[in-house]
Order: structure tokens, then C-alpha cells, then sequence
């Protein structure tokens, strides 16, 4: 019923809604056409900067029969991996709370997917086909992960939580959030379990082999991160000092592009720290 339940929010009339495309949804359809033509971008600079695994994905989903590079196979693409999400919400919940109790973990897991199968926010970012709608994927996967090497400190789970994390990193930039989330999460585990010495330090090669395995993963993108960490990091350092390039109107009515002073992009930062400390705390 669930399931029923999220393909009618995500797929009814999705021909129709939304009817047009931005530049976004454009930048999207033109660089998985060039995966297709051959270019195998590790990062797609343009547009301020984008991780590629949704641009190869959209490559292979616009050859199947029917579709092609248009707007509608962006939309179909979105919303088939927004549904994915549900079961794997089903699966978390049973892992993170249903250690002592399966069924009050399954309790939970099918409320989680029920709600996220009607969430607006989940809903509005399917269907306008937005990279984000991975982000709930690789973070879901994790927790799945993560939970389990919190409370085992088995390796497998950690080289799990690893592959998930180094390949999450090229799905969207809200992952490179996570490894904050790993290293406290094992940090608590360590705290508050009653372990021998000897237990915590295994706690800490795991850990170290958790780093290793995603950073292995992640070499070609950290390879590009210092080639060219300007294209990198500009959607970052856009959140947090507003844009570099600032478009004004003259007096005579001209437009002029300018770079920003150090004095905007300090107001800008004062401005938007308190916004993220809001995000973080909620």
C-alpha cells in the first residue's frame, strides 16, 4: 500500500508536471549526452559545479526503449529513484531500531517510508527531477550500516558503510556531510559501550579501514578537488560567501559583471553561518 501510495504522488501526470524545464533541468540533458558521446567527466564543472552520477545514470536510462534525452525521461529517472527510497527507509528503520524488538523496528521503518512516500519536501524534489532525491538513498544506506558497526564493530559492516560513502560522494555534495556523521557515531560507540581496551582500539582500525576503502573510492574526485578546487568547491563556498561574480545595474541602465568585494563576501558569510547552525541543530 505504501509503495502504491508513493508511485501515485511521484508518477501521476508526471508527462504533464511540472510542463517546462529550466537551465537546470537543460545542463542536466546536455552533459548526459555527452557521457553518451564519450566524454567521461569525473565532475561537470559548468553550472556551478555538480557530482556525475546522476548524468551517467540519466546516459543509460535515456537508450532504453521509448525514451530519450528530453525532460520527461529526467523526471522518470527522479522518480523511479525516489521510490527505491522507500523500501530502503523500511530496511533502516528495522536496523536502527530493531535490534531488541524486529517488530517494533518494522513498526517504525514502514511509518518512516509512509511518511516520505507523502512528504512534500521528498515529493517537490522527485518531480523536479533534482540530483538531491540520491541524497536520502546514501544516507539511508549508511545509517543501515553505520548502526550495525556502532553496535558489532564487525569489519564487513565497515567496509560497507565505506562503499556506500565513497561512491555517495559523487551522487550530491550534501554527502560530504557524512563522514561527520560516521566519525561521531563511532566516537558515541567507543563512549558510552562497556568495552575492554583492546575492544576501543579495534573500534579504531575499523574505522581507519572505513577511511581508507571510501578514500579509494573517492580518489578520482579528491584527484580533481586539487587540480581544480576552484570549480570544486564554488557551490560550497557560494552557500557560505555568497556569489564571486556580482551582476549590477548602472545608473545608464548598462549591465556590468564585477567580482565580490571581501567586505560583501564577509557580510555574506555573517549572514549565512547562522542559517547553517539552524540546519545543523534541526
Amino acid at each position: 500500500f505504501i509503495m502504491i501510495l508513493g508511485m501515485g504522488f511521484r508518477f501521476a501526470q508526471l508527462d504533464s508536471l511540472p510542463p517546462e524545464m529550466t537551465s537546470d533541468h537543460v545542463e542536466k540533458i546536455l552533459d548526459s549526452n555527452r557521457v553518451y558521446n564519450g566524454e567521461f567527466n569525473i565532475f561537470f564543472a559548468n553550472n556551478g559545479g555538480r557530482e556525475p552520477i546522476h548524468m551517467y545514470v540519466m546516459s543509460a536510462f535515456s537508450n532504453l526503449p521509448g525514451l530519450d534525452f528530453n525532460h520527461f525521461t529526467l523526471k522518470l529517472l527522479a522518480a523511479l529513484e525516489s521510490l527505491i527510497t522507500l523500501p530502503i527507509l523500511v530496511w533502516m528503520g528495522v536496523e536502527v531500531m530493531g535490534e531488541r524488538n524486529r517488530r517494533f523496528g518494522l513498526l517504525v521503518g514502514l511509518l518512516l517510508a509512509a511518511m516520505v512516500a507523502v512528504s512534500y519536501w521528498h515529493v517537490a524534489i522527485t518531480r523536479q527531477a533534482l540530483r538531491i532525491v540520491m541524497t536520502p538513498i546514501f544516507t539511508a544506506l549508511l545509517l543501515i550500516f553505520l548502526s550495525r558497526a556502532m553496535r558489532h564493530n564487525r569489519r564487513a559492516d565497515y567496509v560497507k558503510a565505506a562503499l556506500v560513502l565513497g561512491f555517495g560522494l559523487y551522487a550530491y555534495q550534501a554527502v560530504r556531510m557524512l563522514p561527520v556523521v560516521i566519525v561521531v557515531g563511532i566516537g558515541i560507540a567507543v563512549v558510552v559501550r562497556n568495552i575492554s581496551w583492546r575492544e576501543r582500539f579495534l573500534y579504531g582500525v575499523n574505522l581507519a579501514v572505513l577511511v581508507f576503502i571510501s578514500l579509494m573510492v573517492f580518489l578520482p574526485m579528491l584527484h580533481y578537488s586539487t587540480e581544480d578546487p576552484d570549480h570544486f568547491w564554488r557551490r560550497t563556498a557560494g552557500r557560505l560567501l555568497g556569489d564571486d561574480v556580482i551582476t549590477e545595474q548602472l545608473a545608464d541602465g548598462t549591465i556590468v559583471e564585477r567580482n565580490a568585494t571581501p567586505e560583501e563576501q564577509m557580510d555574506a558569510f555573517n549572514a549565512n553561518v547562522p542559517i547553517l547552525m539552524t540546519n545543523i541543530r534541526n
